[in-house]
């Protein structure tokens, strides 16, 4: 089938096409008078390349996921041994979000003079063990965070 075909059963636009081509995410099609000619399982492939890009996994690691295992590997071994790292690398990135995520919702309540009192402030309090706070930083309700 033509890569206009393609286009329009997957909804995917031809340069997306061309571009995993071009990243051996797909493998070329068998050209016929010089044009793309693709079997029906490119289906297939398209939404795996979906799915891995979803989870979260890059282009180079997706191609991996695709060809980078031997042939003795199943795809169930190839899935569990990428997912499995990609599963740690999403849940330190959700913990650095969520950290970030309290920052900013301090500094939505953030009353400080100067910036540097602000980062004082909104650093200490995710310390387990309080820093003392220097005087000026509190003294005025001007000076408060929540």
């Amino acid at each position: 089938m033509t890569i206009g075909e393609v286009t329009r059963r997957s909804g995917l636009p031809s340069s997306t096409l061309r571009f995993y081509e071009k990243e051996k995410l797909l493998d070329r099609p068998r050209r016929v008078s010089g044009r793309r000619d693709y079997d029906e399982e490119v289906f297939a492939n398209l939404q795996l390349i979906q799915m891995a890009l979803e989870s979260g996994f890059t282009i180079s690691q997706a191609r991996t996921l695709i060809h980078g295992f031997g042939k003795t590997s199943s795809p169930s071994q190839r899935w569990r041994a990428l997912a499995t790292q990609k599963l740690k690398d999403v849940r330190m990135r959700m913990a650095q979000l969520k950290h970030a995520e309290k920052l900013l919702e301090r500094a939505t309540n953030c009353q400080c003079i100067s910036l540097n009192d602000c980062a004082d402030i909104l650093l200490q309090r995710e310390q387990t063990v309080p820093r003392p706070m220097k005087a000026k930083t509190l003294t005025a309700s001007s000076d408060y965070h929540q």
